[in-house]
């Protein structure tokens, strides 16, 4: 698992335990498709500041990615 995975997981993990389980990230178009494999939905319209995509994982996608790659804790 890369470097980026992890730290999206990480980030599902922290929400979880600190906030209600989302995670939101503006995402490159070329990335939009990994983020849709690891539970996240478009969040809406292109960011007009970045260009990016905004994806949200939901608490449900948050517990599966933190329950399936970070079963062993961080």
């Amino acid at each position: 698992m890369g470097v980026g995975k992890t730290l999206v997981f990480f980030a599902c993990w922290y929400s979880l335990e600190h906030f209600d389980g989302h995670v939101m990230l503006s995402s490159k178009t070329s990335k939009v498709p990994l983020y849709q494999g690891m539970g996240a939905f478009i969040g809406g319209f292109k960011d007009d500041v970045d260009g990016g995509h905004p994806m949200i994982f939901y608490p449900q996608s948050s517990k599966k990615n933190v329950n399936t790659y970070l079963s062993g804790g961080v």
